[in-house]
């Protein structure tokens, strides 16, 4: 069974998108796509039958006048969550997960028990959402009288939880290689938020050794690039493309 697992990084995880190109022009369609974060945004979207190039159009339409739209500030965090799950609710042409023509999971972290919690049932937005919901940026989710954060915290590249859901032939997408330096001038409460969050991720993505893992190279953006999509999505392409080789022979095509 072919598993594709989609690591966190915010604007970065765009690179989703051009390796699921390459994924389509090989004639080859994932068994289970499990995402954590951007991950579990873009694959989440795929999973549920949107193309890579309608995900891409989305993407690349996207600037920060529409992020604005879509972001409710205030309620003690800086983004509260509900307009976003909103969007992703009326974006998702299927609404729950286990209805998806491609298994989906989604892979958050409960911050109460400090352990990481799979959605593979339910709600597709919620479950998007609990899986991009960055600490301290975005309000926790409430689910089963616990509370869900972003999933990067902890399984920032789920190989093992693809694993655990029966899958042999596992291919992984690292979009947090090297990180990005933080400017002196820029740092604030929220870019040292998400600059230590990337850079515990990055650390912890090394670990994954059972499954063919490419890495874009992406030091050049940050997780708020969301502006250069068409760029990173690119990156993301070139990276699959340079080892589509490796891949077909990694799935015996």
């Amino acid at each position: 069974m072919f598993g594709l697992v989609l690591g966190s990084g915010g604007a970065k995880g765009f690179a989703h998108i051009g390796v699921l190109k390459v994924i389509e022009e090989l004639g080859v369609k994932p068994d289970i796509i499990v995402g954590s974060s951007m991950g579990a945004i873009v694959g989440g979207l795929y999973a549920s039958g949107m193309s890579s190039s309608k995900i891409e159009s989305l993407a690349t339409s996207m600037n920060y006048k529409s992020l604005i739209k879509i972001a409710d500030f205030g309620g003690g965090y800086v983004i509260r969550g509900d307009k976003l799950e909103k969007f992703f609710r009326e974006t998702l042409p299927i609404k729950r997960i286990e209805k998806f023509p491609i298994k989906f999971a989604a892979v958050s972290t409960n911050i109460i028990a400090g352990k990481y919690v799979v959605l593979e049932r339910g709600d597709a937005a919620k479950a998007m959402r609990a899986s991009g919901s960055i600490p301290a940026i975005f309000k926790p989710v409430e689910y089963k009288r616990t509370l869900l954060v972003d999933g990067g915290v902890l399984n920032p590249v789920p190989v093992k939880i693809a694993r655990d859901l029966g899958t042999d032939l596992i291919i992984g997408v690292n979009v947090n290689g090297r990180v990005k330096k933080l400017k002196k001038k820029n740092v604030n409460t929220i870019t040292l938020v998400v600059q230590s969050i990337e850079l515990m991720e990055s650390k912890l993505a090394e670990y994954n050794k059972d499954a063919l893992i490419l890495k874009p190279r992406l030091e050049n953006f940050s997780s708020f690039s969301f502006s250069r999509a068409k760029e990173i999505i690119k990156i993301g392409y070139n990276a699959a493309k340079r080892n589509k080789g490796k891949i077909k022979r990694f799935l015996d095509l």
